[in-house]
This record gives C-alpha cells, sequence and structure tokens, in this order.
C-alpha cells in the first residue's frame, strides 16, 4: 500500500489493530468468556472481511505481483485483430483463483520445451505468492496443456499420453516442491461456480444447471421459496447450443407447473402454453415475474 503512497501511519494503524485484534465466538448457546486471536509469535495476517480498506488493498497487492512476475518475461503476448494492439495477459485473478496464461506465439517449441518454458513461470509465481505471506496448495492446482496434432490435415488436440510426461510442480515453504495434475482437455473443472474445459465441452454445466432446477423444485414442493433459481448462475458461459440449454431449461418449467396453477402463467403473459406440446415456454423476465403470482396465489402468503 506504500508503494500506492498510502501513508505509512495509517499502514501501520490498521495492520496493527488487525494482527492485534481478539475475537469472542458467539453463538446460539451465549457469547464464548475466552477470545481467540493472533499474537506476536503468529500474527493473523489478511485485511478482514468487510473492510472498506481490503478491496483496494487487494487490488494494491495484487498489481505490484502481476508487475513483479511480468516482469521476469512471463505471460501470454495478445494481438488484437482490429486495432492491433499489442499487450501482455498474463494471469486473471479473482481473490484466490487465478489462471496462469501461456502461449508459444512463435510455434518454433516442442511440447517439452514449452513445459520447460510454463515450469519457470509457475515457480517464478509461486516465489512470488510466497512472498506476500500465502503459498500455493498443492490440491487445489492442476494445468492444461494444448497442443495441437494434424492428422490428414485436421487439427485435433492431443490425448495426456501424448504429453510430456514429466509433471509441473509448485514451490512450497518448506523448500520441497510438489508436482500437480495434468488434466486432460476434456475434463471440466468448477471454477467459481461455472464448469469448464478447454475443449469447450458444456456437459458438465448444462447437468449442474438441471440438478440446480430439480433442487429448486424440490423446495417449490417444500415452500421454501426461491425467486431466482440457481441454475442461471454462469449460464452465459455455457458453450451449449441454445437448443440444448432451452430444451432442459423447459423440462423444469414443465414440472413446475405443478406447483404453480397454469392459470396464473396464462395472466401474466410471460409464459403460455403451446397446444402440440403442452410444453411451457418462457422469457427471460420470468423469474422476475415470478413473485407476483407465487407468493400470492400459490401458497396464499407471502414472507416477512
Amino acid at each position: 500500500m506504500q508503494a500506492y503512497r498510502v501513508p505509512y501511519k495509517m499502514v501501520h494503524m490498521m495492520l496493527e489493530v488487525l494482527q492485534q485484534m481478539q475475537y469472542y465466538l458467539r453463538t446460539g448457546f451465549g457469547q464464548a468468556n475466552v477470545p481467540f486471536g493472533s499474537c506476536p509469535d503468529d500474527p493473523c495476517f489478511g485485511l478482514g472481511q468487510g473492510n472498506g480498506a481490503a478491496p483496494p488493498g487487494f487490488s494494491a497487492i495484487s498489481t505490484l505481483m502481476i508487475n513483479s512476475y511480468k516482469s521476469c518475461n512471463h505471460g501470454m503476448r495478445v494481438l488484437t485483430p482490429y486495432s492491433l494492439l499489442s499487450f501482455v495477459l498474463a494471469a486473471i485473478l479473482y481473490v484466490d483463483d487465478t489462471d496462469l496464461l501461456h502461449w508459444d506465439h512463435l510455434f518454433q517449441l516442442s511440447d517439452d520445451q514449452f513445459r520447460q518454458k510454463v515450469q519457470l513461470a509457475i515457480t517464478a509465481w509461486g516465489n512470488i505468492v510466497q512472498a506476500t505471506g500465502g503459498h500455493l496448495k498443492q490440491k487445489k492446482c492442476f494445468w492444461y496443456m494444448m497442443s495441437w496434432k494434424f492428422p490428414n490435415g485436421c487439427p485435433r488436440l492431443k490425448k495426456i499420453h501424448e504429453l510430456p510426461p514429466t509433471p509441473l510442480v509448485i514451490p512450497q515453504p518448506g523448500g520441497t516442491p510438489v508436482p500437480i495434475r495434468l488434466k486432460e482437455v476434456s475434463e471440466s473443472t468448477e471454477t467459481l461456480g461455472a464448469y469448464s474445459n478447454p475443449a469447450g465441452n458444456y456437459t458438465a454445466q448444462l447437468y449442474e444447471m438441471v440438478v440446480k432446477g430439480n433442487k429448486w423444485l424440490d423446495r417449490l414442493h417444500s415452500r421454501y421459496l426461491k425467486l431466482r433459481p440457481g441454475m442461471f448462475y454462469a449460464n452465459v458461459s455455457i458453450l451449449a447450443p441454445p437448443k440444448k440449454i432451452d430444451d432442459a431449461i423447459h423440462k423444469i418449467y414443465f414440472r413446475a407447473h405443478h406447483w404453480v396453477s397454469t392459470d396464473i402463467f396464462k395472466r401474466s403473459g410471460v409464459f403460455f402454453l403451446t397446444s402440440f406440446k403442452g410444453w411451457l415456454c418462457h422469457t427471460r423476465h420470468w423469474m422476475f415475474c415470478i413473485r407476483k403470482f407465487v407468493l400470492s396465489f400459490a401458497f396464499g402468503n407471502r414472507p416477512q
């Protein structure tokens, strides 16, 4: 924070309070008599949840981390096709979720040479994270390697057994690096609530959407009202054809009409029944209009 011209006394005051603060746990059984917190030998780090200085503080720290990482000549250089703007895209950060991006833009390296280049970048990033008081956790780290082959002139992503067998390793506070898992490019991974993979396989995210929709239906049945189903979260990132997404959503909404009167759907002007299939069709506005009729008509009461 001092690098962004925050006065030393202000930084010292905030961090000293956070590191010396003692907390009393309060539960339904009452408040604890003995506090817990840090001590001089083991001070608590972090800027504190709800602290107004935490977001700009993280921005300052992460910016310095990225600049230090880029100064080692790591990252992926991108050239925009229209404006011909060249810039380095080093990483995508969202608090503790970080994606490091690498690219052999000259197409001159073999798979093993490229892996060695990536290893240098990961080691540099792991050391930078340790310099800020953290470290990379082995069970939360993984990597994909997208390398193409061209059988009969058609591009195909290589399978794991066609890639270099030497694993990537991440530095640890004890000094002994540990390996991280190489995933198949078609294997989906959950990041910030969305399932994705480099091959563009949308099956996992579509399946998760249906699972959340079914949970929402079960809650409707038990009168646990949630006006916007969680199945819509991260749907903007799904690469599935629109028809497949609509088919999955329509099946859930078709089951929903057992708990909500179809006459209400007709009066709402948002849903309508098709005469040849009996499917419930929808628009994006339904979730925002449901409160107008579900609470008052379906269950006869409105939660306070």
